[in-house]
């Protein structure tokens, strides 16, 4: 059970926090990079995400690893919904037995397989 005095985090919480960082601590590198990738994060965007990845300053990629794979699933879930057609979500399509192909998103490489 949760503590009243302790109460969870909220985003007005992480806002406020945010409005009280010094020009000094935002020129930081690591900072910096925190505050973009967080930006990148909130508003969705996975190229900008994904390249504030590639380029982590110091370990903060593989600070990153840990939740980069999860943000890619979200990433490949966006572009697969953007570009389905309608009409192959139909009930009639999808009736019809046909093999799938699935596509696992790995360590940020491509893997397709067939399933029976």
């Amino acid at each position: 059970m949760r503590s009243t005095l302790n109460p969870p985090p909220s985003f007005a919480d992480l806002t406020s926090v945010l409005a009280t960082i010094t020009r000094e601590l935002r020129a930081d590198v690591c900072v910096s990079h925190a505050l973009a990738v967080r930006e990148a994060w909130t508003t969705g965007n996975y190229r900008r995400f994904f390249k504030l990845h590639a380029n982590a300053p110091r370990l903060a990629g593989y600070l990153m690893d840990k939740f980069a794979a999860r943000e890619r699933l979200h990433a490949i879930n966006t572009i697969v919904k953007a570009y389905v057609p309608p009409s192959l979500l139909s009930p009639s399509f999808l009736c019809v037995r046909v093999k799938a192909l699935v596509v696992v998103l790995l360590s940020g490489v491509v893997v397709a397989r067939m399933m029976a």
